[in-house]
This record gives structure tokens, sequence and C-alpha cells, in this order.
């Protein structure tokens, strides 16, 4: 949907944006009980250029007020997470 309808589409609800620290999308479902979670975890680590982008880019939508709240989609596996990205991450979100 193009972002120019969902005013139209939401008027009344608040927007919430997802951003993925986690690329669930390369995950192998059918063998997630047989995963070494810590190698797994740094294997599909989204890359730093790309969570750069996506919360750079959230920055400058949140800036409008169309949206109200950022969610972390993977904070949870922090653990597992490159310690790169989740300094900038955190240096980030102090930023705004």
């Amino acid at each position: 949907m193009p972002t120019s309808r969902k005013p139209r589409v939401f008027i009344a609800k608040p927007i919430h944006l997802g951003l993925y620290l986690f690329n669930y999308f390369a995950l192998d479902y059918s063998r997630l009980a047989e995963l070494d979670w810590e190698q797994t975890g740094k294997d599909l680590t989204i890359p730093m250029d790309l969570v750069q982008f996506q919360f750079e880019r959230a920055g400058n939508t949140c800036g409008n007020g169309r949206i109200e709240a950022i969610q972390l989609l993977g904070s949870y596996l922090c653990a597992q997470i490159e310690l790169d990205q989740a300094r900038w991450v955190a240096d980030f979100c102090q930023s705004l």
C-alpha cells in the first residue's frame, strides 16, 4: 500500500513501524530444535548497512508525526546480535 494512502485508510489508528534486527525470513523453521542458536543468531543478524538504512529511514518518517512508535523486531535475541549493530542501534535511539 502506498504511504500516501495510509493516512486515509488508518486515519484514527496509531501506526507502529517494525524494524528488523534478525533475518526471520532466512531461518529454517523445520530445524528449530537442531539449531545452535549462538551461531544461528550471528549468521542471521541483519547486516550493518541494512540496519543503518532502515533506522535512518524510520527516523525521517517518525519526524513527520505519522508514525507513533518504532518496534525493534528481534531485540530479544540481543545476545546473538552482533555487537556493532547493537551499539549502533543504541546510539541511534539516544540521538532521537
